[in-house]
């Protein structure tokens, strides 16, 4: 049985990652975490999977649910910083990992 590789944009894959870079990770205080920056946490997590089409973005899949689902809670500060950057982590890893298999050749590669 022959399997089809995945295929990746280039451009869409460096979209993702300065996306990445460029979003605010940084939390000083529990009340910097509002619905509107799960908000934008949830937005760039689409972005991702709009861009690539790869289901490790998608809803139900990622560490988001994690970070929505703890907002709801009334949690710690703690607890949310230990959830957004187990976001941060996934989405860089996740978007290097994408990345290393196009430069090795593994997956399908476009522009």
């Amino acid at each position: 049985m022959v399997f089809e590789k995945a295929t990746y944009s280039t451009k869409a894959v460096l979209e993702c990652r300065d996306r990445i870079r460029n979003f605010d990770w940084t939390t000083n205080k529990k009340s910097q975490y509002t619905w509107e920056r799960c908000r934008e946490l949830q937005n760039l997590f689409e972005f991702c999977y709009q861009k690539t089409n790869c289901i490790l973005f998608a809803d139900g899949w990622t560490p988001f649910d994690d970070f929505s689902k703890a907002m709801s809670n009334k949690p710690t500060k703690k607890e949310l910083d230990r959830t957004f950057k187990a976001c941060e982590r996934y989405l860089k890893q996740e978007i290097f990992g994408i990345w290393q298999l196009m430069q090795a050749g593994e997956v399908n590669v476009t522009d």
